[in-house]
């Protein structure tokens, strides 16, 4: 939908994130969700913004640039434009996108015919307010923690010392052999002279914390890697730090791997707070 790697971590990767994932509210409440007056609950687990809305959870730009990025994205049809509006027969609340909209609108939930008057409008206004709320497939996707990868595609792509770097990457890769998944990979990418192969998590731990499943999913990792011959290892996530006992697994399943080439153990590096101006890059050593 975006039409590429960039743009797509350009978007759930870049500014406009928070403001994204507040699409996504937990709770029914718009009081509790929105406390600033600038979004509408429309049922737990999705809610809409007002640009406004978008503006205060953006600090890094300019509302110029949130026009900007919220235009691209609408183009794009990953966020949708439309009104919030109230069925004067089953008193349904719902957000009308644009493309719907006419003077005479139908509810979603009981088809029956409503005016584009003021009885209708969410807030009770001269005018009705616009809102902007995420496409379907967007929603699963943040639900997923899809935006995990594209933060860190982000993070690699980015200039170093204010120039350029060479960047390319793949994401949500499988290896199968005889048809037959063998192992999944969040991210391949090429930084400059570094092929990298990396594993992103929004939690701390690795297998679900389970001993035997964390140490399964490491070795995978570890075969992708062999198989590409890869000069990066990277475990990222958006946690502010990896349980000790992650790394220590870590490191046990690199140092105990067999399937490293003699030349080509790659270098082991640990990301945390993902997407935060916190976030650190640790080298880790397993050792010989």
């Amino acid at each position: 939908m975006l039409g590429g790697r960039r743009e797509f971590a350009s978007l759930f990767g870049g500014p406009l994130l928070p403001a994204l994932h507040d699409l996504l509210p937990t709770t029914s409440s718009v009081e509790e969700a929105y406390p600033d007056g600038r979004g509408v609950v429309l049922r737990a687990g999705e809610g809409v913004l007002s640009f406004d809305g978008f503006v205060d959870r953006t600090d890094r730009l300019s509302d110029k640039d949130v026009r900007g990025e919220l235009d691209r994205a609408l183009r794009a049809r990953v966020l949708r434009r439309g009104l919030v509006l109230r069925c004067a027969v089953c008193q349904s609340k719902q957000f009308l996108i644009i493309d719907k909209l006419a003077q005479t609108w139908r509810c979603e939930r009981c088809d029956s015919g409503n005016e584009l008057d003021h009885s209708a409008w969410h807030r009770s206004t001269c005018e009705p307010a616009w809102f902007y709320g995420l496409h379907p497939v967007a929603q699963h996707l943040l639900r997923d923690h899809g935006d995990v990868v594209a933060l860190l595609s982000a993070r690699l792509s980015a200039p170093s010392q204010g120039r350029p770097v060479r960047y390319q990457d793949l994401m949500e890769l499988e290896f199968v052999k005889d048809n037959e998944p063998q192992v999944e990979v969040d991210l391949i990418a090429y930084r400059e002279d570094a092929l990298i192969v990396a594993e992103c998590k929004h939690s701390d731990d690795l297998g679900g914390g389970v001993k035997v499943k964390r140490r399964t999913e490491i070795d995978k990792k570890c075969q992708a890697a062999a198989w590409v011959q890869a000069d990066q290892l990277v475990f990222a996530t958006t946690a502010s730090a990896w349980k000790p006992s992650a790394v220590g697994a870590i490191s046990a399943a690199v140092r105990g791997f067999e399937g490293w080439s003699a030349c080509n153990r790659p270098v082991v590096r640990l990301i945390t707070d993902l997407g935060t101006n916190s976030s650190h890059d640790e080298v880790i050593r397993p050792g010989t």
